[in-house]
């Protein structure tokens, strides 16, 4: 008897036919706020997804006009020339550098003994090497070929070169 009594207590719990009214409309408000609360935040859910897929494609189609920060217009900065222009201008004739005679300057020498030597035009003419040779004089002289077409006429007398050492 005890299992039936049991059994019953837990039937008239279930259908509610022990507990009061109010409870039991109570119990309904409550299910039923409870519904509604998932159901809007569903809804919410829903709206906020499209409303951060049309952010994230109007931000996309923005940035695809625009193109990147380089390609804008307004964050270019401007680019100095890899060149350097320069005007001229044609030089006066007082700026010009031109030679004369040797003879209008006055010569200013330290060493008291010094001679001029004046050449002058045409009336040349090639020496041989016997010609040459002859030029030395009783002094002496050797003719070195160093190459073709090049020759080095060294006098017997004449003191060593600045570049040879006397112990070579």
């Amino acid at each position: 008897m005890n299992d039936d009594r049991k059994q019953q207590q837990l039937l008239n719990e279930v259908l509610a036919e022990s507990f009061p009214p109010e409870f039991r409309s109570t119990l309904l408000d409550e299910s039923l706020r409870l519904a509604r609360r998932r159901r809007q935040w569903r809804r919410a859910r829903h709206w906020a997804g499209a409303a951060g897929l049309l952010l994230l494609a109007g931000w996309l189609t923005g940035y695809y006009w625009r193109g990147t920060p380089a390609a804008r217009s307004w964050a270019k900065k401007p680019v100095p020339p890899g060149y350097r222009l320069v005007d001229t201008q044609p030089l006066s004739a007082d700026l010009y550098i031109s030679t004369g005679h040797f003879a209008a300057v006055p010569v200013i020498s330290s060493h008291p003994q010094v001679t001029e030597v004046a050449t002058v035009s045409g009336g040349f003419h090639y020496l041989d090497d016997a010609q040459l040779l002859a030029l030395t004089g009783p002094q002496g002289a050797i003719l070195i070929r160093t190459g073709p077409h090049s020759e080095e006429l060294v006098l017997a007398d004449s003191p060593p070169a600045p570049s040879e050492s006397p112990g070579n």
